[in-house]
């Protein structure tokens, strides 16, 4: 495992590493890294320090449910015909907004 997932991980470990943003910048500078992965860290650049490390950009997640017999009937999705008007666009409780004052 490289340093900068180790320490990285172990900012995870600590649940309320809040001690502000001169302890984080100490904490990295004192790791074992490369300054190019030290740069990205303080500069937050995710896509930088993965390559860096070599890993993807790309990242997917799925979840594959095992066959159980009953499923849920997929979600329907709203159908995309453009822009909203947001003056005519029914409220999250679906019901129509009041049209606004003139």
């Amino acid at each position: 495992m490289s340093n900068a997932i180790a320490f990285l991980e172990s900012l995870g470990r600590e649940p309320h590493f809040d001690a502000g943003l001169d302890r984080l910048v100490s904490a990295i500078a004192a790791t074992d890294t490369s300054e190019a992965e030290r740069s990205a860290m303080l500069e937050g650049d995710v896509l930088k320090l993965a390559e860096l490390l070599g890993g993807s950009s790309e990242i997917y997640c799925m979840v594959i449910a095992p066959d159980g017999g009953e499923t849920e009937a997929p979600l329907e999705s709203p159908d995309d015909d453009g822009p909203v008007d947001p003056d005519s666009a029914p409220d999250r409780d679906g019901r129509d907004s009041p049209a606004a004052p003139a």
